[in-house]
Parts: structure tokens; C-alpha cells; sequence
């Protein structure tokens, strides 16, 4: 069967444009030319002049937007406005925003403009208050003047009401011939609240989703459900609390028989600030799954069927001086793990270890920047040191490079104790350039920052990895075989891009891709067979905003591959694929305020898949068979 090739070249055409574009981008002396001023004013209260109020200069017809601040003096400048109808909207907090409409012929005109603003209670006394004027502000100006409003409440610099809440809800189906599950139906929930109740900050989210699949005879019924909940209360004098529960479960049904995946996590955090720079944070976890690591059949001996943990991590960070700062802390983890033994038993072992760290940076020159940590861990008669070093130099204005390396020591101090080997499940997004299971670890980071909407960096990483980790690419749970398996002796090279770029005044992307490819580690089943790693990934997404239609624009593809070859007389001398995955993925988000003017803001969200290949699970499926997943929802934010 010819083989089907998911088309890529939409990804790699759109990657090469948005670094060429980067290559085109002018020096920054370039960017600080003076223009002639098009549009000059002030802004105050009925007596006296408003300093830093914000200016809004939103074009109706193309849906461009700029923004400035005013001066101490109340004066604001736009340099570059071209020839249009424009809503102009001045706001500050604690004052009902301005609006008023301006009209022009030519860019080359200087106009000036003088805008009054009331006080909140005065206008919600007189015209209706602030609800009223939301309909004559476009939706995305009206966000940033929510933004700011929090914002100025957290500084203190405005007393904002007893209560100032935002919500968003969100609501999802679609359908899936899902890798494992053949067709599907899938469908979901989410609500997100933050805001302010008297002295407290609080963000509060919510999130729901199922799964049901029904396959004819001989194949299997899968039903899940996926739940988690977060919260965190920020206080004023500067303290933070947080919760945090994800519930998920899986059952499928073959010939009468079932496999359920359980996992489940709950853990609180708190945070205190003290004076300018010191913080204490402190939290406990705990975490219980079953069947959801270990996922097929040549998986290693170290990955548990079952476990169960419960962490603890507590810390303090302080200012040694001008030019120094350091972090004290201390882990505790105390973990009971089920292995898989002979033909349908396990067996339970249990774990206890102890973490102490630092960490800190010192200044050595105005452009250059030491930083060092030290990790020790004692656990089953093992004690490992980690020192960690790097150095981050300022080569220019916009410029900077970096280096980071950590080297892994242990001891065994007790050659009689049993020591039981360690497992990792990691998140890609998640996982910086040197993770609690390597080895060694080396980065080389090279980066460049016009501001905060022109970046460029590219990073090489080597690691070598120490202990058995599961690496996931897609947070949802029922994407859990999308997935690779690392372990100890793995030497892993991985190359990093990153490019954010402004292609235009309202168009705003994002590029990301990792690519990584190595193994060498020897895989050891427990029935004591021995497989050498091999395994490559491909991560790229290109994320793009259009603020001139509201539109959002979102491409990944993710091309995953591992490999086990047999060693030391394996029955088999053929190599086994464990994953070969392509996925492709489209995201479109469309804000419906473009459309007309309305009381909240509303959103619809269109999400398409295509993917390809084998995983753990499906190995018995044909991998040519192309997999499709489409799902739409909608969103209200008020």
C-alpha cells in the first residue's frame, strides 16, 4: 500500500517565511527615527491634567489599534496615524473612559484633541455607568482596559469595589477516530473566573470532558472522563494560596474483560512575599494512577503499573546583596510503586527520599551573570550530588547568550541496599533544558529581543538521561499514547527555535519548533529481556493572530518515533516500533465582536486533526489508516 504522508510542507513554508521576515528586520537605530507628531493632546479631569491615563486610536475600518500613554503634563502623541475614521478612547482608572470620534483626510495632518474625563460614581449616577459605554468600545480595547484596571488594583494604586469578577465559559464536541478507540464522540466543558472580592485576587477554573466509543464485535467500547479544578486566592499583604485536583478515568471492554486507567493528583501551594525581593513557597501533592504510565507490552521493568506518592517541597529565596540572590530549599517524596512480576502478579516496593537544593545568581560585570546550584538527594542507601553552573552575558542591547551544564554524582553508601529505580513522567511543554532525570545536561542559548513582540532564540541541547522518563506531548488525557520512552544511557542532542515577529501593524505570530533524535540506553522488560533505544521527535507550531478580523490561527505538527532492537539473544532479531506517529493539527478561534457590537465577548473555536501511524496499542492497525479528529465549541467572556 503506498504509503500516505501528512503534508508538512504548509508547516516548514510558513516556518521559513517567519525567519526570513526576522532576517529583514531593520536595527533598532532604524526603529528610533523621530516621526512628525499626527495627533497631539491632553487628557484631564475637570481641574487638572491626568497623568498616565491610556490613549486608544482604534481605525473602524481596518480594525487597527495603537496605543500610548500620557506624559506627567497629561499630553499624549501619536506619530504615525494614516488617513482614516477613527474611534479615539481615553481611560484611566477610577474614571468612566472617554470616546470620541476623529476624522483623517491625510496622514501627514496634525490634528490636537482635548479629552475630559468624570469619575466612575459620577457617570454610573448620570448616564448608567460603565455598562453603558461598553457597547461603543471596540472588544479588544475594552479588554486592555480591564487589564489595566486589575492591574493598577494589585499595585494599589486604585481602590476598585467590594467585588469585580470576570467569567469565561466554554463549550466543546465534536467527533474523533481516535488512535485506540476507533470512533468516538467527545464532547466538554470549562468555566474560568478571576477577579477581585475585597482584599483578595482570586482565580478560580473549571474543566470537563468525556469520551465514548462504541467498536462493532471483536473490537473494544472505550468510556472516560477527564475532570480538574484550580484555585488560588492572592491577598493583598502579599500572601498566595493555592488547590489544585485533577480526576481521570478510562475503562475499555474487550471480550468481557476490562482494563481501567486511573489517575488522579491534588496538591496545595502557598506562597508569602516578604519586603522587596525574599518569598517562602511551600507545597504537598498527591498523586495516585493506575495503568496509565505503562502502556504496552515491551515497556521497561522501572515504569510502575500502579503508584502511589505523596510530596512535599518547601523553600526560601532572599537577596544576598545588590547583586546577588538565593534559593534554600528542601524536597520529600515518599512513593509505594506496584511492578509488574511473573505471569499476572506484581509486586509492591515502597520509597522514601529527601532532596536538599540551592540555587542563586551573582553579577559579576553589568552585562554578565553567574548562576550555580547544588542538588543532593538521599534515598535507599544512595546519596547523588548535581552541581549546576552558567553564565549569561549581554553581548548587546538586543543580544544575549547563554551557557547552563549539570553533571550528576552518585555514591552508593551501602552496597547491600536494593536501590529501586527511579521514574519520571515529564511534559514536553513543560520540560526546561535540564530536568530532575539526566545525567548530564549541557545548553548553549543565543537570543535576541527588539521588544516584546520581536524575539529570536535558538538553543542546542545535549542530555545524557539517568533515570527511566516518560515523555508526553499532548496534556489531554486521552491522548496519553502519545508519548515516548526515555531511559538510562539515552544520549539525547535536541535543537530549539523560537521566533516571535509583527509581520504586519495588525498581524502577530509565534514560531516554535524542537527537534531532537538519539537513544542508546538499554531497555529492560521485566521479563528480563534487553532492547537498545532508539527514538527521534519533531515539535513545531506556528501560532498567528490577525487583530484586524479577531481571528486566531494555530498549526502544530508533531512527527514522534521509537525504536527497540534486540540484544543479548533475544528471541527476535527483528526491531520493534513501539510509536511512529504523525499528527497535524488546525486551530481557528474567531471573535464574533467584529461582527456586531455586543453585551460580552464571544468566540467560536473550530479545532482539526489528521494523524497517522502506530502507537503501543495499534500496532495491530494498519499504519497508513489516516485518523481523523474534528471538534467546535464556542466561548463567552463578560
Amino acid at each position: 500500500m503506498p504509503r500516505i504522508h501528512i503534508p508538512v510542507a504548509l508547516v516548514l513554508l510558513a516556518a521559513l517565511c517567519a525567519v526570513g521576515a526576522a532576517v529583514a528586520e531593520p536595527e533598532p537605530d532604524a526603529l528610533e527615527v523621530p516621526l512628525p507628531d499626527a495627533l497631539v493632546g491632553e487628557v484631564r479631569s475637570a481641574t487638572t491634567p491626568l497623568a498616565q491615563a491610556w490613549v486608544y486610536a482604534y481605525e473602524i475600518a481596518h480594525f487597527s489599534l495603537r496605543k500610548v500613554a500620557t506624559s506627567e503634563e497629561g499630553v499624549f502623541r501619536f506619530s504615525d496615524l494614516p488617513a482614516g475614521l477613527y474611534k479615539v478612547i481615553a481611560f484611566k482608572s477610577g474614571f468612566a473612559p472617554a470616546i470620541v470620534m476623529l476624522s483623517r483626510a491625510t496622514g501627514d495632518a496634525t490634528q490636537r484633541l482635548e479629552l475630559e474625563l468624570t469619575p466612575d460614581e459620577s457617570r454610573e449616577r448620570s448616564e448608567g455607568g460603565f455598562w453603558e459605554l461598553r457597547e461603543r468600545i471596540p472588544s479588544d480595547v475594552l479588554r486592555d482596559i480591564q487589564v489595566q484596571g486589575l492591574a493598577d488594583a494589585r499595585s494599589g494604586a486604585l481602590e476598585l469595589p467590594d467585588a469585580r469578577l470576570k467569567a469565561e465559559m466554554q463549550a466543546m464536541t465534536g467527533v474523533s477516530d481516535g488512535l485506540e478507540y476507533g470512533a468516538a464522540s467527545v464532547s466538554g466543558g470549562r468555566l474560568d473566573i478571576d477577579g477581585r472580592i475585597r482584599d483578595l485576587e482570586v482565580e478560580l477554573a473549571g474543566h470537563y470532558s468525556e469520551l465514548e466509543a462504541q467498536r462493532p464485535a471483536g473490537g473494544h467500547d472505550a468510556v472516560g472522563e477527564s475532570r480538574w479544578f484550580t484555585l488560588a486566592v492572592d491577598n493583598r499583604d502579599r500572601s498566595r494560596i493555592g488547590f489544585a485536583s485533577f480526576n481521570n478515568r478510562l475503562l475499555t471492554s474487550h471480550g468481557g474483560g476490562s482494563a481501567p486507567v486511573d489517575f488522579e493528583s491534588h496538591s496545595v501551594s502557598w506562597s508569602q512575599r516578604y519586603g522587596e525581593a525574599s518569598r517562602s513557597d511551600f507545597s504537598a501533592q498527591y498523586v495516585s494512577e493506575s495503568n496509565f504510565h505503562r502502556q504496552a507490552a515491551i515497556d521497561p521493568a522501572e515504569i510502575p503499573a500502579a503508584s502511589r506518592a505523596l510530596r512535599f517541597e518547601g523553600s526560601y529565596t532572599t537577596p544576598l546583596s545588590e547583586r546577588a540572590t538565593l534559593e534554600a530549599g528542601f524536597r520529600y517524596q515518599e512513593r509505594e510503586n506496584e511492578y509488574l512480576g511473573g505471569p499476572g502478579t506484581l509486586d509492591l516496593a515502597s520509597q522514601e527520599s529527601v532532596e536538599l537544593f540551592g540555587r542563586g545568581g551573582i553579577r559579576v560585570k553589568p552585562t554578565v551573570v553567574v548562576e550555580y546550584g547544588l542538588y543532593s538527594k538521599l534515598r535507599d542507601g544512595t546519596v547523588s550530588l548535581a552541581p549546576q553552573g552558567g553564565v549569561v552575558v549581554q553581548l548587546s542591547r538586543t543580544w544575549r547568550a547563554s551557557t547552563l551544564a549539570s553533571h550528576r554524582l552518585e555514591e552508593q553508601r551501602d552496597p547491600a541496599a536494593l536501590r529501586i529505580p527511579e521514574f519520571h513522567p515529564v511534559f514536553h511543554e513543560e520540560a526546561g533544558a535540564c530536568g530532575p532525570g539526566d545525567k548530564h545536561c549541557y545548553q548553549l542559548l543565543l537570543s535576541r529581543s527588539w521588544n516584546d513582540e520581536q524575539e529570536l532564540s535558538v538553543a542546542a541541547v545535549h542530555r545524557q538521561i539517568g533515570d527511566t522518563l516518560r515523555l508526553y506531548f499532548d496534556r489531554d488525557f486521552f491522548s496519553r499514547l502519545e508519548s515516548l520512552t526515555m531511559v538510562r544511557g539515552d544520549q539525547l542532542p535536541e535543537l530549539k527555535l523560537g521566533l516571535t515577529r509583527r509581520l504586519s501593524p495588525t498581524v502577530l505570530t509565534r514560531l516554535e519548533s524542537n527537534l531532537a533524535a538519539g537513544g542508546g540506553g538499554i531497555v529492560q522488560t521485566a521479563e528480563h529481556a534487553g532492547y537498545e533505544n532508539r527514538l527521534r521527535y519533531l515539535v513545531t507550531s506556528l501560532d498567528t493572530r490577525f487583530e484586524q478580523s479577531d481571528t486566531g490561527v494555530f498549526l502544530a505538527f508533531h512527527r514522534l518515533r521509537q525504536e527497540l532492537d534486540p540484544i543479548g539473544g533475544a528471541a527476535a532479531s527483528m526491531t520493534e516500533t513501539e510509536v511512529d506517529l504523525e499528527r497535524l493539527q488546525l486551530s481557528l478561534t474567531q471573535d464574533l465582536g467584529i461582527l456586531r457590537s455586543l453585551a460580552a465577548d464571544w468566540a467560536v473555536h473550530l479545532n482539526m486533526e489528521l494523524s497517522r501511524g502506530s502507537t503501543p496499542e495499534t500496532a495491530a492497525r494498519r499504519e497508513e489508516e489516516l485518523r481523523k479528529r474534528l471538534t467546535g465549541g464556542i466561548a463567552v467572556s463578560f
